[in-house]
């Protein structure tokens, strides 16, 4: 590395030496400084959401057994499956078009998306209804009612707080109704029945949206009678591309979130510990999604984002990925047998496969958002999901009936570190254009 002049003569004065090194070392962690404090600001709540949920699970698998726990979870990966699909393009491409967008015209993007996706929910219900019967739970109403209540995250504000790049905000309308939801819960499935539960689930996301909309109106009288920059983003686009969108969205939650009662359908031996792994790892995936979180609102600040800015958001990301396989490869083992209360058994291989599967599904669904769609390749990201859905979803499925559980997880672990090697391809080598400003050093 070539030092600049100005830092190149002090270096003949030995005592000056020292303070040249040290403010190369000082220099990247000053810059670390506002990507990492975004990612904190956007985690402390979610985590202790997460945290208090988990204390739920132990609970209710020694009062409701096996049947009970499966059920919940098998309505749960309906409903987020749902909910992925009737979230359409929104927490994809929602934050970067805040972020570019004016005062007003980020309110009416929010009412837009909000009647968007309450139209959605409300059509998938009957799907739901369907799906939850035909998979055939131990506990009919529970298994519906759990695939509702996670179908309603569809309707979830974080993209607005992302694209404002206001975590307060987030905390206040998200963390906080789903902390109080997930404590009251720990009551509810110790003492009542067990539809209590996702009873509680439904309220919190109702808290949820009447917060948001506060806010939402707060900004609306703050922003009367601004006047909106001509070619301001109103939303994601439509026609063919809300086709693609919503096609590339449904596959990838039915890969994420079907193959498990696909797997219970099939071979329902292997089943409980998959969904085992499974319900860990989309916890972990959730939990680091405010990593995602904190580093769209970094580079999106400003409305100009930085070529710098997205190569450190992939470092960052595969950091965190990184070190999510290693300590879950360690940890998964102590983690599902507290979780379950000792209904499964996890060995070396598994623990491994699980970590491998977190930091993978982590880092390709962060680099979607932080690589690829702020650079204009929204629709490379929509067949990437695609492909890897449509190769994913029968290939777990065959691994299953070959090989059990631990064939299905090592699919599942394969799939999205494929999806990253193409990601990174592409997006690495992607000519700056649009709003990215190409100067590799500027953060």
């Amino acid at each position: 590395m070539r030092l600049p002049d100005s830092r190149l003569a002090v270096m003949d004065h030995p005592r000056d030496g020292g303070r040249v090194v040290r403010s190369l070392v000082a220099d990247p962690l000053r810059r670390l400084r506002r990507p990492l404090g975004r990612i904190a600001a956007f985690s402390v709540l979610p985590a202790v959401s997460l945290v208090s949920s988990l204390l739920v699970l132990p609970i209710l698998s020694a009062r409701f057994g096996q049947d009970g726990w499966s059920s919940v979870l098998l309505g749960q990966s309906i409903g987020a499956a749902a909910s992925v699909v009737c979230a359409l393009a929104w927490p994809m491409e929602g934050p970067d078009l805040a972020s570019r967008a004016g005062a007003a015209d980020r309110v009416q993007m929010y009412a837009t998306s909000l009647r968007e996706r309450t139209v959605a929910v409300a059509a998938a219900v009957p799907v739901l209804v369907v799906m939850c019967l035909f998979a055939g739970p131990t506990m009919p109403l529970v298994c519906i009612l759990s695939a509702l209540a996670f179908a309603l995250n569809a309707l979830a504000p974080t993209w607005y707080f992302i694209g404002v790049s206001r975590p307060s905000r987030s905390l206040v309308a998200e963390g906080v109704p789903r902390l109080v939801v997930n404590l009251v819960a720990i009551g509810l499935v110790a003492l009542l029945p067990l539809w209590t539960y996702p009873v509680a689930l439904i309220v919190g996301m109702l808290c949820t949206l009447l917060i948001a909309s506060t806010f939402v109106r707060r900004d609306a009288r703050n922003s009367a009678g601004a006047v909106d920059l001509a070619g301001s983003p109103r939303g994601p686009a439509g026609g063919r591309r809300r086709l693609l969108t919503v096609t590339a969205r449904g596959a990838d939650a039915g890969y994420s979130y079907l193959s498990g009662p696909l797997i219970a359908l099939l071979v329902p031996a292997a089943y409980p510990l998959y969904a085992a792994v499974d319900r860990l790892g989309q916890s972990m995936v959730n939990l680091m999604g405010t990593i995602t979180q904190g580093l769209m609102a970094w580079i999106g600040e400003g409305g100009v984002v930085k070529r710098g800015r997205l190569v450190g958001a992939v470092v960052l990301a595969s950091a965190f990925a990184f070190g999510a396989l290693l300590v879950l490869s360690l940890a998964t083992p102590f983690l599902l047998g507290y979780l379950f209360a000792g209904t499964v058994e996890v060995n070396a291989l598994i623990a491994v496969l699980a970590g491998v599967i977190v930091g993978g599904a982590f880092l390709s669904r962060c680099l979607s958002v932080v690589l690829l769609i702020p650079q204009g390749l929204a629709v490379v990201t929509y067949r990437l999901l695609l492909v890897a859905s449509c190769i994913g979803l029968p290939s777990v499925a065959v691994a299953a009936v070959v090989g059990g559980s631990v064939g299905a997880l090592a699919v599942a672990a394969a799939v999205p570190w494929a999806v990253v090697a193409a990601q990174l391809v592409m997006g690495l080598h992607r000519r700056p254009q649009g709003r990215v400003n190409d100067t590799a050093l500027q953060v």
